[in-house]
């Protein structure tokens, strides 16, 4: 990969690490400063689903932002873009897509359809 890619990648990261830590910090700030108290049953079911899916969301960041951090220490050690399990080259055009991906096409698929298998 060149040093061209690897700071577009670098500044691609980053700006996605930004946007979910604004997120996050948002989301938390709603939570916290939420004043309005529930009034009825309905408002109060609406207000818990609503901290529910605030929750799930900032969870999903949180995993995305280990990702990015993950990619960051790859590229520091001079393995970003290659494929953790087979050592192949990951595609720049997959990486444009998912710019923290440390598996390619391939070995991602074959994990998803260990996954899937039962025990």
């Amino acid at each position: 990969m060149t040093n061209k890619h690897l700071e577009y990648f670098k500044s691609l990261l980053l700006r996605r690490k930004e946007e979910l830590l604004n997120n996050s910090n948002s989301v938390f700030k709603e939570i916290t400063d939420n004043n309005n108290k529930p009034s009825d049953e309905g408002d109060y079911a609406a207000e818990e689903i609503r901290q529910y899916l605030n929750c799930t969301i900032n969870s999903r960041d949180r995993k995305c932002l280990l990702e990015i951090e993950r990619a960051f220490a790859r590229i520091e050690q001079g393995e970003f873009g290659h494929c953790e399990n087979c050592g192949e080259e990951i595609p720049v055009e997959r990486l444009k897509v998912q710019p923290f991906s440390s598996l390619c096409i391939d070995c991602m698929e074959d994990m998803e359809l260990e996954q899937r298998r039962p025990a």
